[in-house]
């Protein structure tokens, strides 16, 4: 950039008369060196292309023009006039320098700083975009765990009513069980009361025998 300065200022040497008498509307040293700084920052700003396209229509001579309050042709008789000493001029681009470089270490600060702050908001997004791929796993878990405690509770409503089920099968099988046992006594007790019958019977039918026998002798004894 030094070397840019430099070679500007041998060219407006080399077309400068020399001579020249003071122009009719003299900007002071100190005023020319703070339009010249600008002239150069907008060059720099526009060579960046810094602003987008918006800087190219605001950024302009027209602007330094507005700024400074001064004509076209003021400031190209001034910019002859200073050019005519050149050890001036290079002491006021010197000056320049040392301020543009502080203005382009504050962009590099400055860009830097975008750059970090852009890199922090894509990691930002990075984790949120995670986070949110995480939550959604997350939440697809929770329902599939949420499922699979419905889907343990049907098995284990199933399991109880097939124990119910099960439990009144085996009552069922009591029940049966019981009636046949019943069924078996009453059986047990019909034979033991046929047999005493059939005892009775039987005791009955000798007596009855032995009751005509001994009729039967005393007929005879009689006779």
């Amino acid at each position: 950039m030094k070397r840019i300065l430099i070679l500007f200022c041998l060219l407006v040497a080399c077309e400068a008369n020399t001579a020249n008498p003071p122009p009719t509307v003299l900007i002071p040293e100190a005023e020319m060196e703070n339009i010249l700084y600008d002239i150069n920052l907008l060059r720099t700003i526009k060579s960046n292309r810094f602003g987008g396209e918006a800087s190219n229509e605001i950024l302009n001579n027209q602007y330094i023009l507005r700024k400074y309050n001064i004509a076209d042709s003021t400031l190209k008789q001034n910019q002859t006039y200073y050019a005519q000493s050149p050890k001036r001029l290079f002491a006021m681009y010197d000056r320049i320098f040392k301020r543009l470089e502080k203005v382009e270490d504050s962009v590099n600060i400055l860009s830097q700083k975008e750059q970090e702050a852009v890199e922090k908001r894509l990691l930002l997004e990075k984790e949120r975009i995670a986070q949110k791929a995480r939550d959604s796993i997350y939440k697809l878990m929770a329902i599939d765990s949420i499922d699979l405690f419905k889907w343990k509770d049907s098995l284990g409503i199933f399991k109880g009513k097939d124990s119910v089920v099960f439990l009144k099968w085996k009552d069922s099988i009591r029940v049966s069980r019981r009636k046949d046992s019943l069924s078996l006594v009453q059986r047990k007790d019909s034979l033991a009361a046929l047999k005493k019958a059939d005892s009775l019977f039987r005791l009955k039918k000798v007596d009855t025998t032995a009751v005509l026998k001994e009729d039967q002798e005393i007929k005879l004894a009689i006779f």
